[in-house]
């Protein structure tokens, strides 16, 4: 008899859902356990920091937090799959309602190809300058310039000062893209073949969002454009069999706001001035 539910720290959680965002029960604990590892050490999380996370699925990582902790003192979990989300709702906010799971019904080739609105008509669900933590995993991986763009604007608006992200995503060069078609070591034949503008390459053409890549230099360009910047190395992934260490299947980054030392310095010497002038 077929298993319809996996048992995961005390939530028996529907295999149908799991698997429509990526890993079925053979690895999606040890997956779990991966993210919460690598949050604590590349994101310093801490007790009683706000986290919103992108792309949450049936809470996969919610669940780790609110059971392993730490004790954080808001999440809140973004998805465009509907049924994900009211699992979400039913089974961990009603255990811990500090932890909210909010549904966009955004159109997605991939996730929600039914949906009838556009990323620009959801605005991130919190505060301006609330947020100490952002992430996102594997989210731009299928996402366009101009989707990526709208996001990033949107969290440099929610971040904190001094509030960081996550995101996963695939990071190409001419070197990487030659391994990949060589090697093709993942069930999904990521090769990247097409080039859809500059930076930017899609593994199909006529799913273009099924998985998109970037290059390091369109990173950087899409998070200056937003008044963000990296905040740590590119971590590198196992998807293309290029990189001996890989810190994960897919490639990633830390972001931030820029250093607003320049700012502050600026904002310091106009107020002097305005102070000499009324003398």
């Amino acid at each position: 008899m077929n298993r319809t539910t996996h048992s995961f720290l005390g939530f028996d959680i529907p295999i149908d859902l799991m698997l429509k965002t990526g890993g079925g029960p053979e690895n999606f604990d040890a997956i779990a356990l991966h993210h919460r590892n690598f949050m604590l050490e590349n994101l310093n999380l801490q007790e009683n920091q706000s986290i919103l996370e992108l792309g949450c699925g049936i809470g996969k990582d919610a669940i780790h937090l609110a059971t392993l902790g730490p004790q954080i003192s808001k999440y809140v979990g973004i998805d465009i799959i509907y049924d994900s989300i009211l699992w979400a709702k039913d089974n961990i906010t009603s255990k811990h309602p500090n932890y909210v799971f909010v549904h966009n019904d955004i159109k997605d080739q991939l996730h929600n190809s039914s949906g009838e609105r556009e990323v620009s008509e959801f605005p991130l669900p919190v505060d301006p300058r609330s947020v100490d933590r952002i992430f996102l995993w594997s989210v731009f991986t299928h996402m366009s310039v101009d989707v990526i763009t709208y996001y990033l604007h949107e969290f440099e608006r929610i971040l904190k000062k001094d509030g960081m992200g996550f995101a996963s995503c695939f990071i190409v060069d001419e070197e990487i893209l030659a391994h990949a078609q060589l090697v093709n070591s993942t069930p999904w034949d990521l090769k990247f073949n097409h080039s859809y503008g500059e930076g930017c390459f899609i593994n199909n053409l006529e799913m273009p969002m099924g998985a998109v890549a970037y290059t390091e230099e369109k990173i950087d360009a899409l998070l200056d454009a937003c008044n963000l910047e990296r905040k740590s190395h590119f971590f590198r992934g196992s998807w293309s069999g290029y990189w001996e260490l890989p810190a994960d299947g897919q490639d990633g980054f830390c972001f931030g706001r820029k250093d607003d030392k320049k700012d502050d310095s600026v904002r310091f010497l106009s107020r002097i001035f305005a102070t000499l002038k009324k003398k």
